[in-house]
């Protein structure tokens, strides 16, 4: 190439806009991972699914609402379990109790790991045992879990779920076309009476409005192949103003709520320990625990009260 030409290349590019060039980056890197993705798989045998697309895979057959019923047709037509590829982001969809069984408990020591996430560090959700790595707390995690949820413990919640039922049919009696209002409210009530021992408000409750807000941020933050910097995980190092960060900013709106959601009720709950006046609850037993120890091992004891209390809290919906 002359020093003429190579000067005329150089203008070229210099002149371009200047998201143009990390844009062409982004693309060159997405054949390559894609390209790379698919030569790692080569001969293996994956499980069938949706024909993936060059380069995007399977983005565009990635439900966006209502998941649920679109994955329930997905392995109706392809078999119990789905195979699909988002960007080289591979997911496998379960389909029925039996696949589910056989994956998850027969074999959980191949299978007990999360993948990981960028945006469950950036969007709020890194407390949640649900989407942490497999190690030490999420072990604690599911270990405090387990022993408020197994079919053992369960059944003295039964007074509590029939009182709740018995005002449900009072709402429904006196509002009946309020039907799907009065479930969430009498789901929502128990499992706060649960969770922290907190009465709900009859409308307009804080808790049962922070919950539904924040439950729908992570039903946004972690659809599949949704955000690009799941799969190029460099890209959370971008400033938030520059062209492609977007995601920033609305995963720094979702931490707020996802934040306030864990934290409000648990604050509740600290307060009614401290007057003496806490009910009995996942977060005050697990806070009783907690004071028995000092120093560093009273705070994460606390923190995995916190933790584990909003995450059945975050079932209400």
């Amino acid at each position: 190439m002359s020093a003429n030409t190579s000067s005329s290349f150089t203008r070229a590019i210099m002149s371009q806009p200047v998201w143009l060039l990390p844009v062409l980056s982004l693309l060159l890197v997405t054949f390559v991972k894609y390209t790379q993705s698919r030569r790692s798989l080569k001969g293996l045998r994956l499980p069938p699914g949706p024909k993936p697309l060059p380069i995007i895979g399977n983005v565009l057959d990635v439900p966006t609402t209502d998941m649920g019923a679109k994955f329930r047709e997905m392995t109706q037509k392809h078999g119990d379990i789905v195979y699909l590829d988002a960007l080289g982001q591979p997911m496998i969809i379960l389909g029925s109790h039996e696949a589910a069984n056989e994956l998850l408990e027969k074999r959980s020591a191949n299978y007990s790991d999360r993948i990981s996430s960028v945006m469950r560090l950036i969007s709020g959700w890194e407390w949640t045992f649900v989407l942490m790595p497999y190690g030490q707390a999420w072990r604690q995690r599911r270990k405090e879990m387990h022993q408020f949820m197994h079919p053992n413990t369960v059944a003295q919640y039964q007074p509590l779920q029939q009182r709740e039922a018995v005002k449900f049919l009072h709402r429904l009696l006196a509002q009946p076309e309020a039907f799907l209002h009065h479930v969430r409210h009498s789901f929502g009530s128990t499992i706060m009476r649960v969770s922290y021992g907190i009465e709900v408000a009859e409308e307009n409750d804080p808790y049962v409005a922070a919950v539904e807000e924040g439950v729908a941020t992570f039903n946004e933050a972690f659809v599949p192949g949704a955000f690009l910097v799941e799969t190029f995980p460099s890209l959370r190092h971008i400033p938030s103003w520059f062209p492609g960060g977007g995601f920033k900013r609305t995963a720094a709106k979702w931490k707020e709520i996802a934040h306030n959601m864990r934290d409000a009720p648990f604050r509740k709950t600290l307060e009614a320990i401290k007057k003496g006046t806490a009910e009995p609850s996942i977060a005050s037993t697990l806070m009783e625990f907690a004071e028995r120890k000092e120093g560093e091992e009273y705070e994460q004891g606390k923190i995995i009260a916190r933790d584990v209390s909003a995450l059945a809290y975050a079932g209400m919906p």
